[in-house]
């Protein structure tokens, strides 16, 4: 079994986020995101700026499973936002460093049910 499907099987463990590996995992993952826009933010603010375009990035509101403490939509998507982490936070400093944007966007809820199965919330989507 290679090293992805094992940690795909691993991170969808209910339990996996407070693993130590699920941490290293989970903290591995997020970093990427980090350093991914460590690595291209610089390159637009020298294209861009001097052009006087502002830059901005999208980033998602990820709120499905919110409420559990695994946070598993949000882990999924690299943001590491369990164990006392706040990756929005982390994701907004690195867009601030670089004078950029935020654009946070998020779906808006409409009906929210718990499901006795997962103990958390589900939402209904308003496009």
């Amino acid at each position: 079994m290679d090293h992805l499907t094992l940690c795909v099987r691993r991170i969808s463990s209910p339990l996996f986020v407070f693993t130590d590996y699920g941490r290293f995992f989970l903290n591995w993952y997020s970093s990427q995101l980090i350093q991914h826009a460590e690595r291209v933010l610089p390159l637009a603010q020298a294209v861009f700026e001097p052009l006087g375009v502002a830059l901005a990035g999208k980033v998602a509101g990820i709120h499905w499973w919110y409420l559990s403490a695994e946070h598993a939509a949000e882990c999924t998507a690299g943001y590491y936002n369990t164990n006392n982490n706040n990756a929005y936070l982390e994701i907004a400093n690195a867009f601030k460093k670089y004078n950029a944007d935020f654009d946070f966007t998020c779906v808006v809820c409409w009906r929210v049910h718990r499901t006795a199965w997962s103990n958390v919330q589900r939402v209904m989507p308003v496009w």
